[in-house]
């Protein structure tokens, strides 16, 4: 049965991240009828801070209540601007007036139940990571004229700067809100700290043990700047230790360290410049990278320098050069500005620099968003820049360390410092020297280019210990800090695991692929919000118990509940694999018999709706019932006894319908010699605005006329997928691929998106990169088998066929909670491979054998779609006039439909094993969809197949895009 979901689902507001952490505080937005469709700030009615300072370490915890003025329920996005490297270790949402804790889990685990529970139409609480400095989660319901309380928690490092160490603690409320407390903790204070900024003049610290605290309330008042603290920092910071339930020892080290004597600058006679030119950056927010790229050369007065440019992009430019002499770079400057920014960014295809380079600069952000993320070592040290707090800092540290570089973050990093520790050798912390006791798993272990301060984490494994930090250059110790170790001095707290943990996450992301299993287990162990956990709020027990995630630990009775039904559950889920196989492989046999079914029917055969059920029962035989028409309460699509292409389309074949039939014998059967198929596709136009000034274009200034209209529609998923088409189409392939690879850089983290990518550049035999591409989709979706079939289907073209078959093997076994009968699909794909595999002399994965049987047919067509909670229908109109669709799926020919995806994604498909001769028009019908699409609509992807499974296979693909609900478009036909 079809069921419309009425769920609305709600878009997040796509802002700026760097200019939102800069300018926006704290804010719940939501948009409704009641805001005119604009996103608004809910008010803050109440906001409280609570802050611990030590070691150079803070930990922070925001509790605010927002509250709704209007007459209706809400549903909104809760931003949250953080401080520069610090990382959320723990979130929290008021259900039923109870703050509840967020449960650490694999992200993919924890975005799988979160959407599962919205399309029930419930919403819980998800904190995912986010690259920049903004954390996000959406918040529902919003009681009309009531509140909804959200806890935010995070860690961070104190800055040292010019001699002493701030705290910035950011606010930025403009609006009063009606109860505002802040608590601050400094330990280890030898002295107050200075308050230099604040809006609540009754901040006054205390002494209060080892260090000084402050705690102030205040009613109806506004909060329009952060408190800015000056903390008392000697060259001896105490090292701090806690322990955790366990026991387990802890400890933070801060050091202070003097300006070291400086190294001996490298002045080049060649230097390699890699600049990204890749659509998430632009020359507007570039302004710091020029000013150090001028500065830099011009420190070298007046000697000559060649500058070796690599531009890339989704691939790498040519190198172009530059000779820069007595430090003038006006025209290497004004080339790089007038570059155009566009495409996807691969780090991995960068060049190794030419014989004679000296040193080698890169300018990016670090984010590698397809193919390759990981370039070769380049034999030369490497200074990385980025710009705001967007960029991924971690990647370009990881790849300044691994080349004897250093990374900096222009916006932050005072001009003339970067320009002269760039082409130093850095001077950085080396590791420990353990001289009494054993510490283990200190951060970092990794070589780190210092500043003036420096803290290490570690775990202290004897009573007491004593260790050295050492510090140099080139391998060479040249300062050492000693630092004594008292686990009798550790109390019972998380705040310092907390930072050991944070510290071993940035270790790991230096290398997030080699370490993603352990990222997640050190996100869940110690509740971090990291690239591969979540933070997730559950409502009620059944929805802990159903989803297998544990209750919080400040939930004690829950957990003992939970725990109790979770047995009895593992219990009933031990046959689960037994079981599957139980129900697939009837389904299996069922479709053996149909493909082993000889079809016949009348020579000159034509389809007559009304005789339907007579002719089926005259001509099918057994087990070929046809499904009921009244299942729907929509109406059956028209038959159509026309095949009249559009008029730009000829048609397939030279004969008339009726000749072809004329040339049947009695039993159905053709009597010619077989024609070899064709297959002709409808080009897709979607006929917009931009394309119309692009079609009017000579070919030498399109892709400038392109770029005008990028500006008007950067945003859009839709213009990326259309321009390409177009340049694809005009024999500009590259291009095109280049304008298609924006998708990747749009940075939504939106697997149904990337599928689309993916899925263009497979049409286009870019099978390295769409293979890229869907491998990514499979870390983010593996809860939806489609992941597994895409990936399989594209490793199958590429002669991967171990692979592919072990894939869609896990869709045959797999349990989903929808998405009827794929199972049935996949083993159509994976019989195709078997012999492929034992051909090329591949191993052929474990199968079993009651569902091995190659199902070859004359014609195989497959549907997909982008969209989650929406249903498309394939509809195929045979030469009888027959049309075979969801609801009269088996027709009288031998052709099958299989089961209607209502849910989403697809695949449908439609297969005849023996084809009547003439045209097979294809169409599909946009029935309805309750989840908006963020490429402005739903995304087709087709592929048509003759001798489907054969020899002599041919295969063509086609991207379409449908608008609306009812729109029936028309794919092509094949003849036969």
């Amino acid at each position: 049965m079809r069921v419309k979901h009425g769920l609305g689902l709600f878009i997040l507001i796509l802002l700026s991240v760097n200019a939102f952490s800069q300018q926006v505080p704290a804010a719940l937005f939501v948009t409704g009828p009641e805001q005119g469709g604009k996103p608004q700030a809910l008010s803050i009615s109440a906001y409280h801070a609570d802050v611990r300072i030590a070691g150079l370490a803070y930990a922070v915890s925001c509790t605010i209540t927002f509250y709704n003025p209007g007459s209706r329920q809400a549903a909104g996005d809760f931003y949250f601007p953080l401080p520069e490297d610090s990382v959320v270790s723990g979130y929290a949402l008021d259900i039923n007036g109870v703050l509840v804790d967020g449960v650490p889990v694999e992200k993919q685990k924890a975005r799988q139940v979160f959407e599962k529970i919205v399309r029930q139409g419930l919403d819980p609480g998800l904190a995912e990571w986010t690259k920049g400095n903004t954390f996000k989660t959406r918040v529902f319901p919003i009681p009309p004229r009531g509140t909804r309380t959200i806890r935010v928690s995070f860690t961070g490092a104190v800055p040292y700067e010019t001699n002493e160490s701030l705290y910035r603690l950011p606010l930025n409320l403009e609006q009063a809100v009606d109860d505002v407390r802040i608590s601050i903790t400094a330990d280890g204070q030898t002295a107050a700290p200075k308050v230099r900024e604040t809006p609540l003049p009754a901040l006054k610290f205390t002494q209060q043990g080892n260090g000084y605290t402050a705690e102030v309330r205040a009613k109806k008042t506004s909060l329009p700047r952060g408190i800015l603290l000056a903390l008392s920092t000697s060259s001896s910071l105490p090292p701090v230790l806690e322990k955790d339930g366990a026991g387990t020892v802890y400890f933070t080290a801060a050091d202070i360290i003097p300006p070291p004597p400086a190294s001996e600058r490298v002045t080049p006679k060649q230097l390699m410049i890699y600049w990204d030119a890749s659509g998430s950056r632009n020359p507007a927010s570039l302004s710091a990278s020029f000013a150090f790229l001028d500065s830099y050369l011009k420190s070298f007065g007046n000697r000559s320098i060649t500058a070796v440019v690599e531009v890339f992009r989704n691939e790498k430019d040519r190198q172009v050069r530059f000779t820069v002499n007595n430090g003038n770079s006006a025209e290497l400057i004004a080339w790089l500005k007038n570059l155009p920014f566009d495409g996807g960014t691969q780090l991995g295809d960068l060049s190794v620099p030419p014989a004679g380079t000296d040193l080698a600069l890169l300018f990016s952000d670090g984010l590698s968003t397809l193919g390759q993320s990981s370039p070769p070592l380049l034999g030369v040290p490497l200074y990385c820049f980025a710009e705001g707090e967007a960029a991924d800092y971690n990647e370009l540290t990881s790849l300044a360390l691994r080349n004897n570089g250093e990374a900096f973050n222009l916006s932050a990093a005072p001009l003339a410092d970067t320009v002269d520790r760039t082409g130093r050798v850095p001077f950085s912390f080396m590791g420990i020297k353990t001289l009494q006791g054993r510490v283990d798993e200190c951060y970092p272990l990794t070589p780190e280019p210092v500043g003036r301060s420096f803290r290490l984490s570690g775990r202290l494994v004897t009573g007491s210990a004593t260790i050295a930090l050492q510090y140099g250059r080139r391998g060479i110790v040249e300062r050492e800090t000693t630092v004594t170790l008292n686990g009798a001095s550790a109390a019972k707290g998380r705040f310092v695991p907390l930072l050991w943990a944070q510290a071993k996450l940035k270790e790991l992301l230096l290398d997030p692929k080699r370490n993603r299993a352990l990222i997640t287990d050190t996100g869940k162990e110690y509740g971090l919000v990291t690239p591969g956990t979540s933070l997730i709020v559950l409502e009620n027990l059944d929805q802990y118990v159903e989803n297998r995630i544990a209750p919080p630990e400040s939930l004690p009775d829950m957990r003992k509940a939970y725990f109790s039904r979770l047995a009895q559950l593992d219990r009933n889920n031990e046959q689960a694999q037994v079981q599957k196989l139980k129900e697939i492989i009837p389904k299996w046999q069922d479709l053996v018999a149909w493909w082993n079914r000889k079809f016949t029917y009348p020579p000159n055969f034509r389809y007559r709706e009304e005789s339907s059920e007579k002719t089926a029962e005259l001509d099918r035989g057994e087990g070929g019932d046809f499904a009921p028409r009244s299942m729907e309460e929509r109406p059956a699509p028209s038959a159509a006894p026309a095949m009249e292409p559009p008029a730009d389309i000829s048609a397939s074949g030279g004969a008339a319908a009726g000749s072809e039939l004329a040339k049947k014998d009695a039993s159905g059967e053709d009597s010619r010699a077989s024609a070899e198929p064709e297959i002709t596709i409808q080009p897709w136009d979607p006929d917009t605005p931009y394309l119309a000034i692009l079609k009017k274009t000579s070919a030498d200034k399109v892709y400038a006329a392109y770029l005008q209209e990028r500006k008007k529609n950067a945003g859009t998923p839709a213009f990326y997928l259309d321009c390409a088409d177009y340049f694809i189409s005009q024999d500009m392939q590259d291009l095109g691929v280049r304008i298609l690879s924006n998708l990747a850089e749009l940075k939504l983290e939106d697997a149904p998106l990337l599928r689309i990518l993916a899925h263009r550049l497979s049409q286009i035999d870019r099978l390295a990169l769409s293979k890229s591409v869907f491998e990514e989709v499979l870390l983010m979706r593996p809860e939806e088998p489609q992941s597994y079939r895409d990936l399989a289907l594209i490793l199958a073209r590429l002669g991967e066929y171990t692979r592919a078959i072990e894939l869609l093997y896990k869709v045959v076994l797999g349990n989903w909670d929808r998405f009827e009968d794929i199972e049935l699909i996949a083993l159509v794909e994976l019989n195709t491979m078997i012999p492929k595999a034992k051909a090329g002399g591949q191993a052929v994965p474990p199968v079993d054998s009651r569902l091995v049987k190659l199902l070859d047919t004359d014609i195989r067509i497959s549907l997909t779609w982008d969209t989650d909670l929406s249903d498309m229908d394939l509809w195929v109109t045979e030469p009888s006039s027959e049309k075979a669709y969801y609801a009269h799926n088996e027709t009288t020919i031998g052709g099958r439909v299989s089961s209607d995806f209502t849910e989403g994604y697809g695949p449908e498909e439609y297969m005849v094993k023996k084809a009547m001769k003439g045209p097979y028009k294809i169409e599909v019908n946009y029935y309805s969809s309750s989840a908006p699409s963020l490429s402005g609509s739903v995304t087709l992807q087709v592929e048509v197949f003759t001798n489907y499974g054969r020899a002599s296979e041919k295969r063509q693909a086609l991207t379409v895009r449908l608008r609306e609900s009812a729109d029936t478009v028309y794919i092509g036909e094949i003849t036969f």
